[in-house]
């Protein structure tokens, strides 16, 4: 929470761009939920929200069974979120680096989601700017590789990675 104050000083705009990726993510949702995917899992900043509405309650809206499973690195964001969700069947948080491609994979709840034959939709949402490009790249392809044939990535970032903005950004996580 410290740290979202502080880039709201230093980026007036960023709450802005937030809710508007958040609403993105959720018609990305719907979308896939539209062509009949039932699986998905939120990963990046800003995953699940008690105030709005999350990738779940989209889904489910199309199909209420839907399984969501959301992905922070943040530990304090990641355990909160699963307290939240304890007592919801078919959603999850796990605390991992979208980033490293194998950890996320590996956590179990990710693991029971890849399923051979149903497909996912994999939403990376307002975090691979923290990468330099080649390594955005190199994650999307990993995670390319590890979903089931059907499959969907929806992709968000906040700042090209040549601004000033940027770095001044990236500086502060």
């Amino acid at each position: 929470r410290e740290l979202g104050k502080a880039i709201e000083e230093e980026f007036p705009t960023v709450p802005v761009h937030v809710w508007a990726a958040k609403e993105f993510h959720l018609r990305v949702a719907r979308w896939a939920a539209e062509r009949g995917i039932a699986r998905f899992v939120r990963a990046g900043a800003v995953t699940w929200a008690p105030n709005g509405r999350n990738i779940h309650e989209a889904a489910r809206e199309v199909i209420p069974a839907a399984e969501v499973v959301y992905v922070n690195r943040d530990a304090e964001a990641a355990d909160w979120a699963r307290e939240q969700l304890a007592d919801s069947p078919g959603l999850a948080s796990v605390r991992a680096s979208v980033l490293r491609p194998a950890e996320v994979l590996e956590a179990p709840e990710i693991a029971a989601l890849l399923a051979p034959h149903r497909p996912v939709c994999l939403i990376l949402g307002m975090v691979l700017h923290f990468a330099p490009a080649e390594h955005a790249a190199a994650v999307t392809a990993a995670y390319a590789r590890a979903l089931p044939s059907g499959s969907a990535i929806a992709v968000s970032v906040a700042l090209p990675d040549d601004s000033p903005q940027a770095d001044r950004l990236l500086a502060m996580f």
